[in-house]
């Protein structure tokens, strides 16, 4: 992601492993804090967002033809419950948007 910086717990990734992705805009920063729910590389992964921005994120590569296919789900909001009904359809809008290049990417460079 643009304009981010990750900070992990050490060693390699885990079932409860935490790492928190810090996006600074000028003087706005937002730490966007996730804790590893399943693991089973290379072929499945799963985040749990558990700071300000509440919700999922889910990796899963399956073969396809010749090669693979990775699938990314994310789901997030904001707020408690009264804001999250808002935020969760602002962020199924806005999540591809910033989200899709990233995976392209990451899927390429994977190749």
């Amino acid at each position: 992601m643009p304009l981010t910086t990750t900070r992990t717990d050490g060693g390699e990734p885990h079932e409860g492993w935490s790492f928190t992705v810090r996006t600074t805009l000028g003087p706005v920063r937002l730490d966007d804090s996730m804790v590893v729910a399943e693991w089973e590389p290379p072929l499945r992964w799963r985040v749990h967002k558990t700071g300000p921005i509440h919700g999922w994120a889910e990796g899963v590569v399956s073969p396809s033809g010749a090669g693979s296919r990775l699938t990314w789900t994310e789901e997030l909001w904001f707020g408690g419950k009264l804001l999250s009904p808002l935020t969760r359809r602002v962020g199924d809008v806005v999540g591809p948007l910033l989200f899709g290049p990233v995976v392209r990417r990451i899927a390429t460079v994977t190749r």
